[in-house]
């Protein structure tokens, strides 16, 4: 059985010239369902107010009330949120999709696939956070490439497309979530200066317009990182295809 390789540098220069060619679809669709959603969300809703909570059960108390107050924006932030990501993985795996509306539309037929895998690959990441969390980082490097692979191969459907990624991952679990790591932090890092050194100024302005900005520039940021993480889990999935089956995931 051929051992997979996953070379950082070639996985990351592919997410940056998928972003470069198609950075005009890509800006649409995280505008309209990623960075809007996220904005309204943070607007309205933000947080949990965790000030004062000094014990586990009362900050698993604020966080019942809080889910229980915001269960329909969680739910639609989550659903609209992930539509629009689909939506961008479908153009990044899909090169003669033609149009930002044919990539919606084929995103709209292959969601509910791709809603129930997430649910079904999260819900097991979580079970490693409780077994041990060094499970819950292995299980996010092993299933680092499903998005690709419904994305693109959305006929496999659930448990082939979650079984499929498992298999691409094979010996490069740790790897994956090595690169997806090292970027979200150095995101998280470089996002919390921006806000910080903006927030500053927003804090001058104060009141409602100064709470809209700073909601709309983390969204903002949170859309771009979003945008990045994606574009790697993709590369990642057409680098290790071929390896697995000879296939140039180019549909």
């Amino acid at each position: 059985m051929t051992k997979q390789t996953l070379d950082l540098t070639a996985v990351w220069n592919d997410a940056v010239d998928m972003l470069k060619n198609h950075k005009e679809a890509a800006l649409a669709i995280a505008s309209v369902f990623i960075f809007l959603p996220s904005w309204v969300f943070a607007y309205f809703v933000g947080d949990p107010d965790m000030a004062g909570a000094t014990t586990n059960d009362q900050q698993l108390a604020i966080l019942m009330e809080y889910f229980r107050e915001n269960w329909l924006m969680i739910l639609m932030n989550a659903v609209i949120t992930s539509f629009g990501s689909l939506s961008f993985f479908v153009v990044l795996t899909h090169n003669n999709i033609g149009s930002i509306g044919n990539a919606l539309k084929k995103a709209l037929i292959i969601f509910p696939i791709f809603f129930i895998v997430s649910i079904i690959t999260n819900f097991l990441t979580g079970l490693g956070i409780f077994a041990l969390l060094i499970g819950a980082l292995y299980l996010t490097g092993r299933f680092s490439t499903v998005a690709g692979v419904v994305a693109a191969e959305s006929e496999r459907g659930i448990f082939g497309s979650i079984q499929y990624a498992w298999k691409l991952t094979g010996n490069v679990g740790w790897m994956a979530f090595l690169m997806l790591f090292v970027v979200a932090i150095v995101g998280f890092v470089v996002s919390t200066v921006i806000e910080l050194v903006f927030g500053l100024i927003f804090n001058l302005i104060g009141g409602t317009t100064a709470s809209l900005l700073s909601t709309g520039l983390g969204s903002a940021l949170g859309a771009i990182l979003s945008l990045l993480i994606g574009a790697i889990m993709i590369a990642i999935y057409r680098h290790l295809k071929p390896q697995v089956d000879g296939a140039i995931p180019t549909a």
